[in-house]
């Protein structure tokens, strides 16, 4: 049951599908540069109002809402910013319009191949972007065949890194937590007797798994808020240069506020006397012997 309520309670991870937005919007309002429209500024306007909130929203949601995951390759981000050209060269294609409806440019040519010059010029502009992306930036290029600069031994590299094959092994992991373990996670006088590495962080005698997002859980404890700066003599968590503190900060007054009402209008206080994981499991999961720990305090009824 905890491992299912701490799952369910898991932020989800960060997505790549925002991408589409950024193309798409953008793509959009540049088709309206090709029409005689009182409204074409006014979609601009919109379309930068849009882009300011978009950046603080994605960023508060990668950032600090969502969960760290790996992605094997960068071919989307590549392709993405590929079909960035598409915007772009839109605004090409209307500068020759207008150019071509103003008679400024081959004032005298057919009304199709005017046509078709208009498709050249979107076709060449995002050709030129293409290059220019593919011989600056280098998008498929394999950055992780570098030579070996410096020998580190196994545990050298474990302390940079906080992984090994040890703690990403599920199979041995369980194999560390049951076998070498006893019901209080101490180690077992035969792992005393013959130490084997175990799945662990810092502490040598602690199974740990290696999951993206839970490296603190790798540190000993008196280190672990080392993960989480403290500000403000012990207040808050978080940057003072980021936006996204005084936005928890704000949400988390809010909340605070929110929950003294309901305790000042509830008739009765909710006591759980073996923490919020055994809380989140029995609402999970009503049938779990194990996570009813619930209890009335009667000075508060």
């Amino acid at each position: 049951p905890l491992w299912r309520a701490e799952r369910a309670l898991e932020p989800m991870e960060i997505q790549i599908g925002d991408y589409a937005n950024l193309i798409v919007i953008p793509s959009v309002c540049m088709v309206t540069l090709f029409t005689v429209s009182p409204f074409t500024s006014q979609m601009f306007y919109c379309m930068l109002v849009w882009s300011i909130f978009y950046y603080f929203f994605l960023r508060y949601l990668h950032l600090r809402f969502c969960k760290r995951c790996y992605y094997t390759t960068n071919n989307v981000d590549n392709f993405v910013n590929i079909l960035m050209g598409i915007p772009l060269s839109l605004v090409a294609a209307a500068w020759c319009q207008w150019g071509l409806r103003a008679r400024i440019l081959f004032p005298d040519l057919d009304y199709g191949v005017k046509f078709g010059m208009i498709w050249l010029v979107f076709a060449l502009s995002f050709a030129l972007w293409v290059a220019a992306y593919f011989h600056g930036v280098k998008p498929f290029k394999d950055d992780l065949g570098y030579e070996e600069e410096e020998k580190l031994t196994f545990r050298e590299v474990k302390e940079n890194l906080f992984y090994s094959w040890f703690n990403c092994n599920p199979v041995f992991v369980l194999k560390c937590a049951f076998l070498w373990q006893d019901e209080k996670g101490n180690m077992e006088e035969a792992w005393k007797k013959n130490p084997h590495p175990i799945a662990s962080g810092e502490d040598p005698t602690k199974v740990r798994w290696f999951q993206v997002g839970k490296e603190y859980l790798f540190l000993k404890p008196e280190r672990q808020h080392l993960a989480f700066p403290i500000y403000w003599g012990g207040g808050w968590p978080g940057d003072i240069l980021e936006f996204e503190t005084y936005l928890e900060i704000a949400l988390n007054s809010v909340t605070a506020t929110w929950s003294k009402l309901c305790c000042a209008t509830g008739d009765r206080k909710v006591v759980d006397n073996k923490g919020e994981f055994e809380l989140a499991s029995q609402l999970l999961d009503p049938g779990a012997e194990e996570a009813r720990g619930l209890a009335v305090d009667p000075s508060a009824a």
